[in-house]
């Protein structure tokens, strides 16, 4: 798409018109979704998502668009609470004394390499955004191997930048209330504590962030 959204969507007029069994047209519409999620635009990236589900018949693009709509559909909703066994690196956080903050929540495990690949730009940008009111919050779930123990010694390793933030999930009460059971993945929050935002964290850019930071 080369952020040519404009484009992009012309040229899905013309796929539209004649659907195939490859996993090519599910690929194009969870793209376009995900420039309408960056664009706030949680409708129209339903939209996508369902026609996705309705019309293409291969496994692997149904159920990628199945799981990004049950994702979208907390979009607009206020942020539940956070569940938490234990905090690894601070001391205890709510998210309603962070009103007035722009909150990104961001879900990962110690045993998964997408998360380790994702961990060096979340801690560019809480770098960036720190004196901004922009907080940072991680948030990962015992599962696999890991246990607190490991995790709070991963975050204490300074290759992963953790200066921010950092809890284990309790029981996983917590991604399951933001969909976020698969990661990496992330949430944006907005000042008002109304979830605006969900998706996977590559997909996260400056342009957002400054965009709720200004509302």
């Amino acid at each position: 798409m080369a952020e040519d959204v404009p484009g992009a969507e012309a040229d899905w007029e013309i796929v539209r018109k004649g659907y195939t069994k490859t996993d090519y047209p599910g690929k194009a519409l969870h793209m376009l979704a995900v420039y309408a999620l960056r664009d706030f635009d949680p409708d129209k990236a339903k939209s996508l998502y369902t026609e996705c589900i309705a019309h293409l018949t291969e496994p692997a693009s149904t159920q990628r668009c199945r799981k990004s709509l049950d994702r979208v559909a907390i979009i607009g909703e206020q942020a539940p609470p956070l569940k938490i066994e234990t905090w690894l690196n601070s001391p205890a956080i709510e998210l309603e004394s962070l009103r007035g903050n722009v909150v990104l929540l961001w879900f990962f495990a110690t045993w998964c390499p997408h998360c380790k690949a994702e961990m060096p730009r979340i801690g560019e940008l809480h770098g960036r955004f720190k004196d901004k009111k922009l907080k940072v919050i991680a948030i990962t779930a015992n599962s696999k191997d890991q246990t607190t123990e490991t995790a709070k010694a991963f975050v204490e390793q300074p290759e992963w930048k953790i200066d921010y933030p950092t809890a284990v999930d309790l029981g996983g009460q917590t991604s399951e209330a933001y969909q976020s059971t698969g990661v990496p993945a992330a949430v944006l929050i907005d000042k008002k504590g109304v979830i605006r935002w969900a998706d996977h964290p590559t997909y996260l850019s400056d342009a957002m962030v400054d965009r709720l930071l200004a509302e």
